[in-house]
Order: C-alpha cells, then structure tokens, then sequence
C-alpha cells in the first residue's frame, strides 16, 4: 500500500513540472546590440524570444513601430525571420540619418504576463563629409604675405556625420608627406596619422578656432587659421588636413602655397677655414644675409654697439691682440620688409699672462709664507712654481705654501704659466728669513782723473737697513764739494746704495768701504779705486772676452814651447844613457833584491838592534825593465871621500881618505847594474870593501838573501849631507 502510495506522489510531481515548463514566462532570449552604418546601408537588429504570449514590437526612440512583422507604415523597415523559432530581428534598408536612433525590442502584456522589453541599441548612422576646402584660394594656389605679418586662412568639411576633425601644417610638399611643422593643437589631432614623415616636425604656435553647424542631422564643420609665418615657411605648403571616421586611417586635406617676402635673416660666422683664431694672427669675419627681396640690401657693422665705416658682407683682422678677445662684432642688414642683426663675441687664443704682483716674503725661521699667482690666457692656463735653478715642479694652482720654512729654503720661487702652443709666462717671488745683511760690489773701479764714477752697494738681507754708511780710507766721506752724491733704492733683494763722484781728483784714489746694519747684524765691503793702467786700457780695447781669447791662446803658445823643450831634453838623456848601457843578463826582466844595512850602521843610524822586529824577510821585488839603468846608484868612475865631502856614513871612515873606483869595465858584470852575482860592487880599489865592511873581498861571491828592513819614519841619526845613507848595496826600488 505505501509502495503504490510512493509511487502516485512521483507521477504527480513530474506532471507539475510538466505543466509549468510548457506554461512558463515569456521572456527575450537575445536582445539588440549597438551599431554603427554609413549612409545607404542595410542593417538588421536581433531580437529572439521564447514563451511568447504578447505581441512582439520595435520602439524607435520608445515609439513603437507597430506589431505587425511587414511594418506597412515605415516602408525601409520591417521584422524578419522564422516566428517558429521567436526571431522579430528589425531590418532597415537604405538606410539615412534619420534612422540614427535608440531601438529597443519588447512582448507587450497579456493574460498576467508582464510587459518583456530588451536592452537600448543605439544605431549610429556615418555620413562621410566632403573633402577639405580652403576658402578664397587664389588660381594659381599661391598666397603672397609678409613673413612676420599675421595672415587668417578658414577651411570647411560638410555633410558630415559626425563633424570631421580639421587641423593645419607647414609641408614641404602638396600631400603632406613631409611635415614641416604643425600649426596649434593639430599634432594631438592628426600627428597619429602621418606615418611617412621623415622629419621631426616642430610645433608652432597659431590660434585655430573650429565652427560647427548641424542641418538636418549631419554636420559642416569651418577651422579658421590665425598665424605669423616665419621666412622658413617661404615655398612651403600651408595644409589644411580632414579626418573622419569615414576616412580609416587616411587623411584628406588641402594646400596653397605660401609666397613670403622677409626681412634680412643675418648669420655672422667667422671663415671656416680659421675657426680657432689667435693672438698675432688675422681673422675673417662673414655675413650670411637671407633675404627676400635681396635687392637694395644694406650691411652695416658695430663694435660693441659703435657704429663702423665698414658695408661689405665680410671683415677682416689682420692682426688680432689678447684684447680682442670677447670683444662683441654685430652685422646688420636691411630691406624693404625690414632688417636683421647678428652677434658674436670673438674667441682669441692668447699666451698665458701673469696679472699678480711679485711678492716678496721676509719669515723667521720656522714660520709658515704661502704665494699667489694669478694669470690670464686663453685657453686658462696651469699655473706650476718651481724654484730658481731647480726645474722640479714644487707645486700647482694659484698658491703655494712652504710650512715651517728652514734657511735652506730661502731664495727666489718661480711661478710658470703654461698653455698648449704658447709661449710661456713667468715671475719671480722671494722668499727672506731674517738674519743679518751681506754686501756685494759689482763694477770696475779703474778710472782716469776728471772722470765721473758710481760705486753699487748691493745690501741684501732682511730686514732691510735703513741706511747704507760709506767711506774712504775709515774716513768719512766730504759731501760738501757737491761732486759726491749719494742715492739709495729698495729692491728686491734688499737695498742698493750707489755712490756718485764727478771730476776725479787725485785725492779720490783709496779704498771705498760700504757698510750696513739691519739691527740683526752689519757687514763691510770695501773697493779699491785706482788709476787706469795699460792691463785696463787693453780690456777696454779688446774686450774681456777678446782679452780671454788672447790670454787663452798665449797660454797654449807656452804650454807646448814647454812641452817641446821637455821633449827634447828626455830624448838627449836618454841617447846619454843608453850609450854607457851594457847588459850580460837577458832581455827579459830581473828581479831585483835588496839588503838590509850592515848591523853597525843600523843600530848607529836608528839606535836599535838588527833583530827589531821591524825586520822582515827577504822579498823579492817587481820586476823593471832592463832599459832603465838607473835602477843602481851611478857614480863617476871615480869619486873620492874626502874630509871635505866625507857624507857617507863618516863614523866609520876613521878619518881616513879613500878612493872607491866604479870601473867601468867591470861595473856592469853578470849582475843587473853594478853589482856581480848579487848586490855587491863589481870591483872597488884600494881595498875598499875589506875597510869598509871588515872583512874578505867578496867581490864574486854571490851573496845569499839577507832580511828586509822596515824603516822607520824618523831617524835621529845625522847626517852629514842633505840626503839620506844608502846600504852598502843599495838600488831605487
């Protein structure tokens, strides 16, 4: 029973649904859209609906047009397509302006169902205007003006709907491919549209005013133009440029040609050829006029505003100065229409130029002195300071500081200016430390009687003295014969003081002394003036520098007379030696040994004993070349020691007369010189060596390797002649 009960309730419920889903509201399904046509078209309006139960209409501007789908009271109009599917689309054929209008599709009320009404549509209708047209054009399409002067063009665009958009340009051509410049706000209008232009045109300033006017629901549209052409715009095209929705992405537009007349356009240059003009060289200065009408022209020029005797169109420098720099020129020109001017300042390069003073600073030591320098030049110079006699760069710009200065930085510090290809500028500062004064002379002081003379007393040294004290012979100087003056000037360095005599008299001739004191210290120098003598009339003569030539070659002259004589001298001596020089030794070089002195000469000599320790071994010596034979000591083939001349070793002569003979036969025997075998003498008569040493003659017996003596720098041994004792086989060494 439930089963069955269940099974009812569900038929129930979908025969509801059922019912309502065939019963259900009346409603639009698709609805008008917004559209836009030109003139002449056809468009046709949706409008679908389902569960329809009223009549379907259109409203034009909320009239309605009526319900029947033909429409019969508006001919262009009438509903179209398959009622089975609920289609009432509006159809409008050849359509006008007129039709431009708000529709809307509705299903009117019936049996409570309300009134269904679709979306507003706005049908906009285009009508394309006509083509720009500039009003009042001349035949030949050419407007003659003044540039300057303001000239008013209109443009009109009609029939259009909606109103065309007008704007005006400068173009070099008639279809505005190449924009010159825009006129006003026509860039924002049309700019987007030219897309050929090769130019960056410029905006120029034009009051444009637009006069819209509708007749019959499309629109005339006049752009009045207020404008000064510039003499720019000669020859070129003044524009006058439509758009409109119609149009796409073109533009129409319309042109004359502007025909200007302009005064002078002036353009002052200098010659291409001398663009960098400088000090000492020459310039030209050029004119460029642009005018129209060129004939009848007037140039004029000014130097800085004064009016010059100059009509050509070109001025020349011959020769330009530092102080022709920045100096303004002006060229002016004139016309019928009117007159133009131009400007420039001259650009000339110039040598740098020190403009500050030479400055002097006077320290103590320890103290800090800072120099300035200022120069002018064009281009600006770099300033550098170095100091005198030192090419090293100390500093750079327009001061230098030394800090905490020293005595060794006194002097004279140099301030260079310096610019690419000129000549440099520079200037001397000084730099003093306080101390005491020093004085120099520097004139000649040889004079003739009645001459007039000036003795320069430099003082130099900080601070500077007050006064300069002069004198003769430590006497002071008679100033009242009034043929001595005194005048002292401030320098730099310090003071100078410059003592004036005229009509020298005899009493004039002394030592002139100049002395200073600064309150640190003083100095005196003094200067002898004496009579001219024939040395000083010679320099005066010649020349000093003559006179240094002709010492010069004297000198030389003497030097090689000298240098001759020399010459020949040691050429004579030495044929007299090689004469008495025989040798039995080899050519090659000996070696030569030398002995110590017999123990009872040196201890009697030097007072001490063979054994001192200043004793060395034997050595042997350098060897000497064999050409030289006065390795020995050389004496006449026979000498005798007398009492009168007894100088060799006297105490051990006992007073005795000897004879000692150097034969010249045997003086130069198997030894190098005068000795045989070894150092001793050839051959002595008399029995010399016996006596003298004491012993057996050994005249040939070679004598063996005896000890070298260091001897002692000082002796008190007396001698009785001025040279010192030599051993008993004795050689220079």
């Amino acid at each position: 029973m439930r089963k069955r009960r269940s099974t009812f309730c569900f038929l129930v419920t979908l025969i509801f649904l059922f019912i309502l889903t065939v019963n259900g509201e009346q409603r639009i399904a698709e609805g008008p859209v917004e559209t836009t046509v030109l003139v002449g078209a056809t468009v046709e309006l949706r409008c679908r609906v389902e569960d329809q139960k009223g009549a379907v209409q259109w409203t034009k501007n909320d009239f309605g047009l009526g319900i029947d789908r033909g429409l019969k009271f508006f001919p262009r109009y009438q509903m179209v397509g398959k009622a089975t599917k609920g289609e009432y689309n509006l159809q409008i054929v050849n359509i006008t302006v007129d039709d431009d209008d708000v529709y809307r599709c509705q299903i009117g009320e019936v049996q409570n169902e309300r009134t269904v009404v679709s979306n507003a549509a706005k049908l906009s209708v285009l009508k394309k205007p006509t083509s720009p047209t500039q009003l009042n054009k001349p035949k030949d399409l050419t407007i003659p003006a003044i540039a300057g002067d303001l000239i008013q063009r209109s443009c009109v665009s009609k029939m259009g709907k909606p109103p065309a958009k007008i704007g005006w340009a400068i173009s070099f051509d008639s279809e505005g491919k190449n924009i010159f410049s825009w006129l006003g706000e026509s860039r924002s209008k049309l700019g987007h549209l030219i897309k050929n232009n090769d130019l960056s045109p410029e905006t120029v300033a034009a009051n444009i005013t637009d006069n819209i006017q509708k007749d019959n629901g499309v629109f005339s549209v006049i752009s009045n133009l207020s404008y000064v052409p510039r003499p720019d715009d000669d020859k070129k095209y003044l524009l006058c440029l439509s758009h409109h929705e119609t149009f796409g992405e073109k533009i129409e537009l319309d042109g004359v040609r502007l025909s200007l007349q302009y005064a002078p356009r002036v353009n002052l240059t200098v010659a291409a050829s001398q663009q960098k003009i400088r000090e000492g060289g020459g310039a030209l200065l050029a004119c460029s006029v642009d005018a129209k009408p060129i004939d009848q022209l007037k140039i004029q020029w000014f130097r800085e505003g004064v009016l010059l005797k100059h009509q050509a169109d070109t001025l020349a420098f011959e020769l330009l100065k530092m102080e022709d720099h920045g100096v303004e020129y002006s060229c002016e020109a004139m016309n019928k229409i009117g007159k133009g001017k131009a400007s420039l300042k001259l650009n000339v390069s110039f040598a740098p130029r020190i403009i500050s003073n030479q400055q002097e600073k006077e320290v103590n030591v320890g103290e800090a002195a800072t120099f300035t320098c200022e120069a002018h030049g064009n281009p600006k110079p770099q300033l550098y300071w170095s100091k005198a006699g030192d090419s090293q760069v100390i500093g750079k710009g327009e001061s230098f500081t030394i800090e905490n200065v020293q005595v060794w930085q006194q002097g004279e510090y140099i301030c260079t200016a310096i610019s690419d290809g000129f000549k440099q500028d520079k200037i001397a500062n000084f730099l003093h430390i306080r101390g005491p004064p020093t004085i120099t002379f520097d004139q000649p002081a040889s004079v003739n009687l009645g001459d007039t003379v000036v003795f320069s007393c430099k003082v130099r040294g900080r601070p500077k003295p007050k006064e300069v004290v002069w004198s003769r012979d430590e006497n002071d100087l008679n100033f009242n014969n009034g043929r001595m003056q005194v005048h002292q000037m401030p320098h730099i360095y310090g003071v100078e003081s410059k003592l004036t005599i005229r009509d020298l008299q005899e009493a004039d001739f002394g030592v002139y002394n100049c002395s200073a004191n600064n309150g640190l210290g003083m100095d005196s120098q003094g200067i002898v003036l004496h009579k001219k003598n024939i040395l000083d009339y010679a320099m005066q003569l010649l020349g000093n520098d003559d006179l240094l030539i002709i010492a010069a070659v004297s000198a030389s002259v003497v030097f090689f007379c000298l240098f001759f004589l020399c010459c020949c001298a040691w050429r004579k001596r030495r044929r007299f030696q090689t004469k008495g020089s025989k040798f039995t030794a080899s050519e090659s070089d000996v070696t030569v040994k030398c002995e110590a002195l017999d123990p009872p000469f040196y201890s009697e000599m030097y007072g001490g004993p063979m054994d001192d320790g200043n004793l060395l071994l034997s050595k042997d010596y350098i060897a000497v070349p064999q050409n030289n034979p006065d390795l020995d000591l050389l004496m006449p083939s026979s000498y005798a020691l007398s009492s009168s001349n007894n100088c060799l070793y006297p105490k051990f002569m006992n007073g005795s007369t000897m004879d000692y003979n150097f034969m010249p036969s045997t003086r130069y025997d198997t030894s190098y010189g005068s000795f045989s075998g070894g150092s001793t003498p050839a051959a002595l008569s008399g029995g010399g060596l016996s006596e003298l040493y004491g012993g057996t003659d050994r005249l040939h017996a070679p004598l063996e390797p005896l000890p070298e003596v260091d001897t002692p720098k000082v002796s008190t041994y007396s001698f009785m002649c001025p040279e010192r004792p030599l051993s008993r086989s004795s050689t220079h060494v």
